[in-house]
């Protein structure tokens, strides 16, 4: 058990946005340590209706019970009122005929951004992003808008366009997109969360099976790498690509055996020339 504690310790270390890691060490505590770890865990994802019920729990006093939940509400009625509150107020400045231009909220979103309101910058974006653009135009306005954030070094302002465009646009182009910016600007971990949700959304999508594979192999845990792919087989069994990485990411790290396995399977379910190509090389080689 001290093992398993000092593993999910790190785990909270690493990977401070996931929930399931913040569940899972107060799972494994007693009830005074779990209510420190979740008083922690509100900290990093405040968001988390999950975290916010496990809170409760414990608790056997009813009334502090409704004060932890109490809690959970207010915070999500701040993120809603931030939302609410630029909506209102941009409505009321074109009730007044006082009329901006996308662009001149974009760079007010930005400002903030800048500024550290973050949030600000969110509502800001969700609320305008649509104006004085054309349905026909959205996507390719949308996509330059948020490269054109991003090149400036807006970060936060790209990914709430990015985040606006794909509730309008569940676009493979759009997750990549969405998938690159988190790669190149934030962890490992809020990538790896992105791409699990693109993978959940597009799973047709090998590029994105294949990008979320390397992801975890460059970062040196192979049996995620390899968890990935099992799941990629599940959801596009048919691709030479995926095969063809399940079998590089075995006979590289000297499982030979097994990748001769999977070449064998390969044959089977996707029968490509490539594939017979890689099967004749590995028996001549």
């Amino acid at each position: 058990m001290a093992a398993a504690r000092n593993m999910i310790k790190q785990g909270c270390k690493q990977c401070p946005k996931n929930e399931d890691v913040w569940l899972e060490a107060a799972r494994l505590h007693n009830n005074d340590d779990a209510d420190v770890i979740l008083a922690i865990a509100v900290q990093h994802v405040g968001q988390s209706v999950k975290i916010w019920l496990a809170a409760a729990d414990p608790e056997h006093d009813v009334k502090a019970k409704k004060r932890v939940l109490k809690k959970a509400l207010e915070q999500d009625k701040e993120l809603v009122a931030v939302d609410k509150t630029i909506e209102a107020g941009v409505r009321e400045l074109q009730r007044h005929q006082v009329l901006f231009a996308r662009e001149q909220w974009l760079k007010e979103a930005e400002r903030c951004e800048n500024e550290g309101a973050i949030r600000t910058c969110e509502a800001i974006i969700k609320a305008t992003i649509a104006m004085d653009a054309e349905e026909e135009d959205r996507f390719d306005t949308w996509t330059a808008d948020a490269e054109a954030a991003e090149a400036k070094g807006d970060v936060d302002a790209a990914r709430a366009i990015l985040a606006y465009a794909l509730r309008v646009f569940p676009d493979k182009s759009l997750r990549r997109k969405a998938a690159d910016l988190e790669k190149a600007h934030e962890t490992k971990e809020s990538l790896n969360a992105i791409l699990k949700w693109t993978v959940h959304h597009c799973p047709q999508a090998e590029v994105l099976w294949l990008m979320w594979a390397k992801e975890q192999w460059m970062a040196g845990d192979v049996p995620a790498a390899r968890e990935v792919l099992e799941r990629a087989f599940v959801a596009k069994s048919e691709s030479e690509q995926i095969w063809l990485a399940a079998v590089k990411l075995e006979a590289e790290n000297g499982e030979q055996n097994v990748a001769r396995e999977l070449l064998i399977c390969a044959c089977t379910d996707a029968d490509t020339e490539r594939v017979s190509q890689c099967v004749f090389q590995h028996h001549n080689g």
